[in-house]
């Protein structure tokens, strides 16, 4: 129930946005097509029934498969250190790029 809640509460924050771009400046509007694209992903999050992850976890859940689709990177580059890698270790990879 709370994450209709959360949603429905972006969906109003979306409207309010656009009734400030209406009553005060043209420049809410920015905010408000940015925060309706993310109440859109919300709903379709909450809607959507082949990701359990997405449905418990609306919009947030985006960031779980993006540290997955990036996970390969952040250990190569920031955990791994240069003598632990498979098949080729950072060094010896190293060292044959300079032979080559």
């Amino acid at each position: 129930m709370a994450r209709v809640l959360i949603v429905s509460l972006v969906w109003l924050a979306a409207v309010g946005c656009g009734v400030l771009a209406v009553v005060m400046h043209g420049a809410w509007w920015v905010l408000a097509v940015f925060v309706a694209a993310i109440a859109v992903v919300g709903t379709v999050d909450l809607v959507q029934t082949s990701h359990t992850i997405l449905r418990a976890y609306p919009i947030i859940g985006h960031a779980r498969f993006l540290a997955e689709l990036i996970r390969p990177e952040i250990r190569q580059y920031f955990i791994e250190s240069n003598t632990e890698a498979a098949p080729y270790d950072r060094d010896t990879r190293d060292m044959v790029y300079e032979r080559s």
